[in-house]
């Protein structure tokens, strides 16, 4: 198995999560979709994460 230099960073997957991350990538996804047409804070209090955790 093969990944491209834009998909792995020092031979970790850049969207691979450790058991403490808040969001897991598919999260990470939603979380934009859902920024796209509401406020930050309110899309992170639904969540359950902070709104700075959401602005990363």
């Amino acid at each position: 198995m093969t990944s491209s230099p834009s998909s792995s960073i020092g031979g970790k997957s850049r969207t691979s999560s450790h058991k403490n991350a808040p969001l897991t990538p598919e999260g990470r996804k939603r979380l934009v979709e859902r920024c796209r047409t509401r406020p930050i804070a309110h899309v992170a209090a639904e969540i359950g994460i902070s709104r700075a955790t959401a602005s990363k």
